[in-house]
């Protein structure tokens, strides 16, 4: 099946549901900054991560620091198509969903919706999430004020399988994603 070409541009406002039959808009303005997103801390999610998925707690801290990073590229991103974390990031916002309450009040603070997770099935990864997966990271590229770690390198398992240096110069197989 051919990949769809998708330019995302940053939203002016975001379309949400409302009671009414019409959907209403969300203007930008009302939405938080990525400094101010990025310094929301929620301990309880960070725990989480170390007690579950086996993390120190700076690995801990980094992954959340991405998970919000790719949040907000969620948030404020004009797309035609679903955008899709790594297996890495994956994992740190099915932990922070688990968190049902911080995470509802989080994506009504921080952006005016919620941010729902559509999982994709066997059939949906036939259909080659690579693309959709490359426009994430890279928007977060563009966006972020340092490199990104290594949970946004693209892996089966969420783990690095090159060796990236902390400007961003990989070996491996990552290679192209990150040029």
């Amino acid at each position: 099946m051919k990949t769809n070409q998708i330019t995302p541009e940053v939203r002016t406002g975001i379309v949400v549901a409302s009671k009414s039959k019409k959907p209403k808009t969300v203007p930008i303005a009302e939405m938080k900054s990525l400094q101010e997103l990025l310094g929301y801390k929620n301990h309880r999610v960070i725990e989480r991560y170390e007690d579950e998925l086996k993390l120190s707690s700076e690995e801990a801290n980094t992954l959340f620091e991405d998970v919000l990073l790719f949040l907000y590229v969620c948030g404020t991103t004009d797309r035609k198509s679903v955008i899709t974390p790594t297996n890495a990031i994956d994992q740190g916002w099915h932990e922070f969903i688990m968190f049902t309450k911080d995470y509802t009040l989080f994506c009504k603070e921080y952006f005016g919706i919620f941010i729902h997770h559509n999982p994709f099935t066997r059939s949906d990864r036939l259909n080659n999430i690579a693309a959709p997966m490359s426009i994430a990271i890279n928007l977060a590229k563009a966006i972020s004020e340092k490199p990104l770690s290594k949970n946004w390198v693209p892996s089966p398992t969420g783990k690095a399988e090159c060796n990236c240096n902390g400007a961003g110069n990989c070996s491996g197989d990552c290679c192209p994603v990150w040029g």
